[in-house]
């Protein structure tokens, strides 16, 4: 399953650019400099307005530019540091000792299969047995003894289960840390996870969460800007035209 799931998340990765191409589709903001520019003639329309047409342009590009940078540092953090907690030591011996292992996880994700299978007790078994519980994770990141799990016992506090140690991801064969949840989406415990996000394709956590919204926010001011620019000089068009060409609507509605 993480082979495919990874084929669709950079697929979705790729794709995704594809928002600010179309936030930042220049035949909008043409449309507007040329009715500031060369106004259409008659019907009490106004003289040319280059100080306005130069001075949205340049409005136009600073938030253009932020929000492109904002968004690129989004996807070079999800891509290069996505907050991903390092897998057990035992999970690659998982993945050799049972190798339909992968086709059940994709029927158990989409929800296909809800009966269980000896296969799967199988894992299941196999998952406990090397599980926290009988001391079978010594190679683990945080292994069971006293002196791999004294990274979370020199700590002040942290989340732990009712036997006083950290929480366990049986699919992960790891030791979560505080606030680390297991993400179905990209089959990996992450740190701090927030969402998946396909807008970015990745988890927003940890590491990217202050650059996400970063991003919403000059998304937001890049989008309220071209919706009210373009809704006043269509309203402008409509009282001295009266009728609203077919080209109109769509450059209002695809923002």
């Amino acid at each position: 399953m993480e082979a495919t799931s990874l084929q669709g998340h950079y697929a979705v990765r790729f794709a995704s650019p594809a928002i600010i191409a179309e936030l930042a589709d220049p035949d909008l903001l043409y449309g507007v400099v040329d009715y500031l520019i060369h106004p259409p003639s008659g019907h009490g329309a106004p003289r040319p307005r280059r100080g306005l047409a130069i001075g949205l342009l340049i409005v136009f590009s600073f938030l253009l530019l932020t929000l492109t940078a904002s968004y690129i540092r989004v996807l070079s953090t999800i891509l290069l540091n996505p907050g991903y907690l390092p897998r057990g030591n035992q999970w690659a011996e998982l993945q050799a000792n049972n190798p339909e292992c992968e086709e059940e996880k994709r029927k158990r994700k989409r929800g296909r299969d809800r009966e269980r299978t000896p296969q799967r007790d199988t894992i299941a078994q196999w998952s406990r047995s090397v599980g926290p519980e009988n001391g079978k994770v010594e190679k683990s990141p945080y292994p069971i003894d006293a002196y791999g799990l004294e990274s979370f016992y020199c700590k002040d506090v942290f989340v732990c289960e009712q036997d006083g140690r950290p929480r366990w991801c049986s699919t992960c064969c790891q030791w979560k840390t505080d606030r680390a949840h297991h993400g179905s989406e990209v089959d990996r415990c992450v740190r701090k996870l927030d969402h998946f996000c396909p807008w970015v394709g990745g988890v927003i956590c940890e590491n990217s969460f202050k650059f996400f919204i970063q991003f919403l926010f000059y998304a937001f001011l890049f989008t309220t800007f071209s919706v009210i620019v373009l809704a006043i000089f269509i309203a402008e068009r409509r009282r001295n035209v009266r009728v609203l060409s077919t080209f109109q609507f769509p450059v209002l509605s695809s923002n």
